[in-house]
């Protein structure tokens, strides 16, 4: 059997909780675990791990999120683990668990829990019988029952001692006050439906306030046995007119409840019917989706979810909680599955064609380094053209301090490699049909380099592109800079400066060259920079790459080349991305993959190095896709298998028909069990039915495409919990209050007049 163990990483001194068959395995799985991703145990300040001897532990995710983890119990409750952490361990999770069932028992029977809590003290003492009572009908009754006492006086000490002490004083007056939900058998459940409601509240009324009172009644009696006083006249006539008027008087209690909850809900906004309305569904889908996000995480960091997803946004973005629920959703049936299926389908094929449309809009659509290079030069060819020419017909006065700088630049480089960038420059400026302008100069047996006439503007412009050439030419494999390209491309660089500031317009002041330049005109530093581009995504190219293809002023169409590079390197990345059997949605597989090359910080960086000021459409539109890529693969995986399960216990107990409603149905009762379904309406297919029904409506408010519904639905459960409106609940037991105490004093008045009546 696989034990706990608790072991410490020597070389990182990080700590985990391992579960393994014994201690060598254990520390087999610690040496292969990706530390990096795997949940540590927390330690105090003082590094004293926070666990226990039972394999009890404090685990921190590398996100910093903390769970307490134990025995088949975990939990996220900041004040479990702070009652973990105050106890230094003594609270054991198993003790947490044992509360937690406990506390279960009383949430999932509100009333059974307070009513078996009261029934020692009911009827001035004489329900310390009660249990013997319910005993003699139901021994598994019996045994509930002690559970719930038990599960109160544990849980709930005081609330326990406040309903003996209340019931004491006064009777349904004080009980409804004390504990509002007693009223919900007589009001009845808005859940429910109205037949289902009338029955449960005129049999709950004719044994609450006829059957169970004369049957305890008859129990305090010290004259025969038990049986004999249960069975005697007196009782029997006490019992039919307390379950004739309770019957009487119940039965209609719940048409009057919902007209006096109707009102209330008139007079007093509640969040349920404004979650409902917010998002076109019943109440009953409203209050498991608002019980659902109760359960636990931050509605202001849900709504920021939904707005991360942009104009795609859905319910279903709103953090864990509505992860959890569209899981229970989507496997609670094949119709809520289906919806959840294809509102992620159509989310990623609408995304996956807004993403095709950034990326021709901002990233061009050239494969091709030469296409590209010639698409961008043929956009502004005549404007070029012309400001290169100003600029070559601009003199250049040596004699000023930018004239003599252009010496001292070309002074510096090595005479042997002026003399190959001079033969290249003079190469091109020949197949250019500038035989004319070559450069003429000679190299001395010293190595100094003389020219016949100092260079022009043009001559001076070949010159640094020859330099270009041969940084480029000086490149490594797999266009890798050296120790030459980089001296060379230096050169290039200095040269173009120093051109810079000498090549001026007299009359404007203008810097003609840098102009010229800006527009464009280096084909391999533009070539460079698309090719750039294609790989700038890959993990193996670095931010400070960027800066070395580009330099310091870097021409417009530089910067497009290398936009348009990133984009052709995106589209073949979706091009690439086949289907597989296990999931055949091409589109949401591409987006799966955009995700993973863009979603990291580096990734982001370099895309606002290449993108610049427009950058923020594409980090947008990466924004949305991560976020729909996150939804979809978490609701596929399975992974929230738990908190679906208590998801769908909430909607069992939406429609499940209670202790009555059990009883209508048949079930300790194996004769006549079909026909009481019948009768009733509550058969199997019909709480199947109604089930599906609110899966299904759950299904579609989660993924309906409307972020406005889905924000508003989130800020009205937002506004409910910090008190600005009231809830549902609220309203409910107020008119179930009101409900009851009108039955309440309407059957003791009935039960008087009958006795009064038998009397005379």
């Amino acid at each position: 059997m696989a034990e706990v163990f608790i072991l410490r990483d020597k070389k990182t001194n990080n700590i985990f909780r391992i579960r393994a068959n014994s201690e060598t395995e254990a520390i087999s799985k610690l040496k292969k675990l990706d530390q990096s991703n795997t949940a540590q145990v927390a330690v105090t300040p003082d590094g004293i791990p926070i666990k226990n001897d039972k394999g009890d532990a404090l685990l921190r995710s590398p996100k910093g999120n903390l769970t307490l983890v134990g025995a088949g119990y975990s939990t996220t409750d900041p004040d479990k683990i702070s009652e973990f952490t105050e106890s230094l361990g003594e609270v054991t999770t198993g003790q947490m668990a044992q509360s937690m069932v406990n506390q279960g028992i009383i949430q999932e029977n509100p009333i059974t829990s307070r009513v078996a809590a009261a029934l020692p003290v009911m009827g001035f003492g004489t329900g310390s019988f009660a249990d013997e009572v319910i005993g003699f009908f139901n021994n598994d009754a019996k045994l509930a029952t002690r559970a719930l006492q038990n599960a109160m006086a544990s849980e709930r000490p005081i609330e326990n001692f406040a309903i003996q002490a209340g019931i004491s004083v006064a009777e349904v007056y004080g009980l409804v006050k004390r504990f509002p939900k007693l009223a919900e058998i007589f009001a009845g459940k808005p859940t429910d439906s109205m037949i289902s409601r009338i029955v449960k509240s005129g049999t709950g009324a004719a044994l609450g306030g006829g059957a169970t009172a004369a049957i305890m009644s008859a129990g305090g009696k010290d004259d025969g046995s038990l049986g004999n006083r249960i069975l005697s006249r007196d009782t029997a006539i006490d019992t039919a007119i307390g379950t004739g008027t309770g019957a009487a008087v119940g039965a209609p209690l719940p048409l009057l409840g919902a007209g006096i909850r109707r009102t209330v809900d008139a007079l007093r906004s509640a969040d349920i019917p404004l979650i409902s309305t917010a998002l076109g569904v019943s109440r009953s889908a409203a209050m498991v989706i608002k019980n659902a996000f109760a359960s636990g995480g931050d509605l202001n960091a849900a709504i920021k979810a939904v707005e991360r997803a942009g104009n795609s946004g859905m319910l279903a973005d709103a953090d864990v909680a509505a992860l959890a629920l569209a899981d229970a959703a989507g496997n609670a049936g094949a119709q809520p599955s289906a919806i959840i299926a294809k509102s992620m389908s159509d989310r990623a094929n609408t995304l996956s064609g807004q993403l095709d449309n950034t990326i021709a809009k901002n990233l061009g659509t050239e494969t091709s380094p030469k296409k590209v290079i010639n698409e961008l030069r043929g956009r502004n060819q005549a404007d070029r053209t012309k400001a290169y020419n100003k600029a070559y017909n601009t003199p250049i006065d040596y004699s000023s301090a930018a004239g003599r700088n252009i010496e001292a630049v070309l002074d510096r480089i090595d005479p042997s490699i002026v003399q190959q960038a001079i033969k290249k420059a003079n190469v091109k400026m020949r197949a250019d049909g500038l035989k004319n302008q070559q450069i003429k100069a000679t190299i001395s047996e010293n190595g100094e380099v003389s020219y016949s006439t100092l260079p022009n503007v043009m001559q001076l412009d070949y010159l640094k592109r020859a330099l270009g050439t041969l940084a480029e030419e000086s490149k490594g494999e797999f266009g890798k800079a050296t120790d030459d390209s980089r001296l060379f491309s230096g050169f290039a660089r200095d040269l173009k400066i120093s051109i810079n500031d000498a090549a001026i317009d007299p009359k404007t002041g203008d810097k003609v060259y840098s102009k010229a330049v800006k527009m464009g005109g280096d084909v391999i530093g533009e070539e460079n920079a698309f090719k750039l581009g294609r790989d700038v995504l890959k993990p193996g190219v670095e931010i400070d790459d960027i800066a070395e293809v580009l330099g310091d002023s870097p021409s417009d169409i530089q910067l497009q080349a290398m936009r348009m590079g990133m984009g052709q390197y995106i589209r073949k990345l979706l091009g690439d991305v086949k289907t597989v059997p296990s999931d055949p949605d091409l589109a949401a597989r591409q987006l799966d993959a955009f995700m993973r090359v863009t979603s990291s910080q580096n990734a982001r960086e370099k895309i606002m190095q290449v993108m610049g000021a427009d950058a923020g459409v594409l980090l947008r539109q990466i924004d949305e896709v991560a976020q729909s890529a996150t939804v979809r693969a978490r609701v596929r995986d399975n992974s929230l298998t738990n908190i679906r399960t208590n998801i769908q216990e909430s909607v069992n107990t939406q429609i499940a028909p209670g202790a009555i409603g059990t009883l209508l149905r048949g079930e300790g009762l194996t004769s006549g069990r079909k026909v009481i379904q019948e009768i009733t309406g509550m058969t199997d297919e019909f709480v199947d039915e109604r089930k599906q029904r609110i899966y299904t409506e759950v299904a579609q408010a989660l993924t309906s495409k409307n972020t406005a519904a889905a924000k508003k639905a989130l800020r009205i459960m937002q506004d409910a919990a910090d008190g600005k409106i009231k809830t549902a609940e609220d309203n409910i037991f107020l008119a179930n209050e009101i409900t009851t105490l009108l039955g309440s004093g309407s059957q003791k008045e009935a039960e008087r007049r009958t006795q009064g009546l038998l009397v005379q």
